[in-house]
């Protein structure tokens, strides 16, 4: 705990303002045959509607991406892009909404179990502190 209080005094008193963590837990799981119904049933239900609105996807990205699964077309874009703004939003709340199926905690759970101590500490850091996430792909 005392460990805790001087980074947090360290990082106001020295006017840090933005942190970038870099990890492969960051990195979106790849999408693969077996978890395309789990997604189309996702995108086409209210809740998972109203989950993906919540993670700032339009209506047209959901239909976009509902499309794609569909078509069994892991590589196309929209589709791909909707799974990465659920996983961004999965990442930064960790709540199971987020997550179809729960792909994203069967294959990143444990890495991002390790990381969420460091990522809980700067957010102590100030409201201010911009905390940016990449992956090894980025």
């Amino acid at each position: 705990m005392r460990h805790e209080r001087r980074i947090i005094e360290a990082f106001k008193s020295n006017g840090i303002q933005r942190v970038l963590l870099i990890n492969d837990g960051y990195d979106v799981p790849a999408l693969q045959y077996e978890t395309l119904r789990t997604l189309i049933d996702y995108f086409e239900s209210t809740s998972g509607r109203d989950t993906c609105i919540a993670a700032s996807l339009t209506s047209d990205q959901i239909d976009s991406a509902s499309e794609a699964a569909l078509d069994s077309a892991l590589e196309y874009d929209p589709l791909n892009d909707a799974v990465a703004v659920l996983y961004r939003k999965f990442v930064d709340t960790r709540e199971k909404k987020f997550d179809p199926g729960g792909h994203c905690e069967i294959l990143k759970g444990a890495t991002l179990n390790v990381l969420q101590p460091i990522d809980l500490l700067l957010k102590k850091c100030g409201k201010d502190l911009d905390i940016y996430y990449a992956g090894l792909n980025d």
